[in-house]
């Protein structure tokens, strides 16, 4: 199998609304179906960082007219978005030969495409009908017999609480060496006694790490 790795710089819904927020937002597209003379993209949408930024960048997505549906689940949302077919976008250039490895993050104004195929051929004319539309850097190129495939119903689930929790712990470098931020700094951001924000902390990474262990295994 053939995966490539693209950075990627175009006007995007997405990109737009997290330019000058401390914000990742990971995206998965689900589906897409034509209908006259537009194209409706469905997509998984996951927003990482601090809960004021989530809930802006959520208004501005809602304020959207291509925005068309949105169905949401703690931080977790589902969109339909409508676009012109006139209007050339990233995802127009996707097709049956080529799938996403991980889901697309949207960071720091780029995208990052984790892609594979069967075809280099294929990840090869990705790049250059990209290309057309904004920058695109090759960050890799090559042929692999190992490697993971993202399926967002492995994820364990967590609560509220314990995704905050752990999020907050990730955007401020308390995993970081050395450690750039305490549990008690960490409990005041989330406004919650340390105790409780440890107890939210504790049991999410109960969930996730052996999620993230049995994936290193693969």
């Amino acid at each position: 199998m053939w995966l490539a790795k693209f950075k990627i710089k175009h006007d995007c819904f997405i990109l737009s609304k997290i330019k000058r927020k401390k914000l990742r937002v990971l995206a998965y597209v689900l589906g897409v179906h034509e209908e006259g003379d537009s194209l409706y993209y469905t997509t998984f949408i996951t927003p990482v960082g601090e809960e004021k930024e989530i809930a802006r960048f959520l208004e501005q997505m809602r304020k959207d007219p291509q925005v068309l549906r949105l169905d949401q689940v703690n931080n977790q949302i589902i969109t339909l978005t409508k676009v012109a077919r006139s209007h050339k976008h990233v995802s127009s250039n996707f097709s049956h030969e080529l799938f996403l490895v991980e889901p697309i993050l949207h960071e720091r104004g780029f995208e990052y495409w984790h892609l594979a195929s069967w075809n280099r051929e294929r990840l090869i004319s990705f790049y250059q009908r990209t290309r057309e539309l904004g920058s695109i850097e090759i960050l890799k190129l090559e042929e692999e017999k190992n490697y993971d495939i993202f399926y967002p119903r492995l994820m364990p689930q967590l609560t509220v609480q314990q995704k905050n929790a752990f999020n907050l712990a990730l955007e401020n470098g308390y995993y970081d060496y050395p450690q750039k931020i305490h549990l008690e700094e960490l409990a005041a951001l989330m406004k919650v006694s340390r105790m409780t924000y440890r107890e939210h902390l504790k049991k999410a990474q109960s969930r996730l790490l052996p999620f993230f262990a049995n994936s290193m295994r693969r």
